[in-house]
């Protein structure tokens, strides 16, 4: 448990790693009127406010240690003796008797109900697509490379992508479009978990359900619908953790797709009674087959990067390095997948002439693929598919959720 008045950010940090999957590390967290909630604390980040402070100084007379005094989207920044931090998500902990274990919710979703009547200042970020910065919570940010490459990071909780986070993705893609310098785009999804789809506990804590899953899914779709009408760049997926449903398919809306060496894609929606959505009849049959898409999913079983690979799922890193004269670097430093993926990136955009022929005959095969089916009807039929299993429950979407999330 933290205890604020002698713990100092730092062993605040390596508590909550320690704990961050299972079972959270425990605090008493002190709201802006006074009151205190006991909560479990996962994902959790250093706020360097100020070199100076430890809080902003409009702040300083009147937060407390351990007290909540700000929010960014749906986290919450606390108060340390000697700093302040970032927890992205809470969850109740179980009482004596409990037979049902709470939902790990995004902070501000799990703290609704004490915090309608709270008015907490919203720390945003000075642009829709910062700088990458450690020192802060961050979930998108964008990092340029050489004059026109450029890579979006989303870092969302265990890969979980509500509709809040989808729609701020959805800006931020609106954004790079509109940058015309921009020729290689790079998608690095977080380091433990590339994408995992739509929020299932967000969608769990709703109270309708069946529509949260409904605007998730449609929120989602817009992302994807994002990336494939990024006609003027070369777009690459960096998959560096793990990846399952509609974040593998998430995925294959970019012209390139590399996975780190032994991360684990599950390409498939059954085990929770889906159809599934994200474009993925677009996308997939394009690189291996109607017949292979649906085996896929029926199968429902995992695979790791080498045979994702082999099937051509995905693209092969190593193979690309070697065709272009660079070596692939096998280091298991984090950001050794990164570095050969930017790599590639930049030796790619170097050839001129050939970026020109590719980005003219991405488009001619884009217009070729949606001469007789757009996208949007692509979109649709998945769409009647899943209203199916998010209203009429045909496959068992409402208990499966359920015990998935109750274990």
């Amino acid at each position: 448990m933290i205890n604020w008045d002698t713990d100092s950010t730092e062993d605040i940090l390596r508590k909550s790693k320690a704990a961050d999957n299972q079972p959270g590390v425990k605090a008493q967290l002190r709201l802006p009127d006074g009151t205190y909630v006991t909560r479990l604390l996962f994902g959790v980040y250093r706020e360097a406010i100020s070199s100076s402070t430890s809080v902003p100084p409009h702040l300083s007379d009147s937060v407390s240690v351990g007290q909540v005094f700000g929010r960014r989207n749906e986290a919450i920044c606390v108060r340390t003796r000697d700093g302040a931090i970032w927890i992205s998500q809470l969850r109740t902990p179980k009482k004596k008797g409990e037979s049902v274990v709470s939902l790990k919710l995004p902070s501000i979703v799990q703290l609704e109900p004490d915090f309608s009547h709270l008015d907490l200042p919203e720390f945003a970020q000075d642009s829709i697509l910062p700088s990458p910065n450690l020192s802060t919570f961050q979930e998108i940010s964008f990092e340029r490379f050489g004059s026109d490459c450029g890579i979006l990071h989303f870092e969302f909780y265990n890969g979980a992508m509500s509709t809040a986070q989808c729609d701020r993705l959805h800006q931020a893609l609106l954004a790079l479009k509109k940058d015309t310098e921009l020729k290689v785009l790079v998608l690095a999804g977080g380091h433990s978990s590339w994408s995992n789809g739509i929020h299932l506990n967000v969608i769990e804590n709703s109270s309708n359900p069946k529509e949260e899953a409904w605007a998730n899914i449609k929120a989602i779709n817009q992302v994807v619908k994002d990336i494939l009408q990024l006609q003027n760049m070369v777009t690459i997926s960096a998959i560096q953790g793990n990846a399952g449903a509609g974040g593998v398919y998430l995925a294959l809306a970019a012209d390139w797709v590399f996975a780190k060496s032994q991360v684990v894609l599950n390409p498939h929606y059954k085990n929770m009674g889906l159809y599934g959505s994200e474009l993925h009849t677009f996308t997939t049959p394009r690189r291996v087959g109607k017949a292979m898409l649906e085996y896929l999913k029926s199968s429902a079983e995992p695979l790791i990067t080498s045979e994702a690979v082999s099937m051509g799922l995905i693209d092969d890193l190593p193979q690309q390095l070697a065709k272009h004269s660079l070596e692939y670097s096998s280091t298991t430093s984090p950001s050794s997948f990164l570095d050969n993926v930017k790599a590639f990136a930049s030796k790619y955009r170097a050839n001129e002439a050939k970026l020109a022929v590719d980005l003219a005959r991405k488009r001619e095969e884009f217009a070729e693929s949606t001469k007789y089916k757009s996208i949007d009807e692509y979109e649709a039929q998945e769409l009647a598919e899943m209203h199916d299993d998010m209203f009429g429950d045909r496959n068992g979407f409402e208990n499966k959720r359920k015990s998935f999330l109750r274990k």
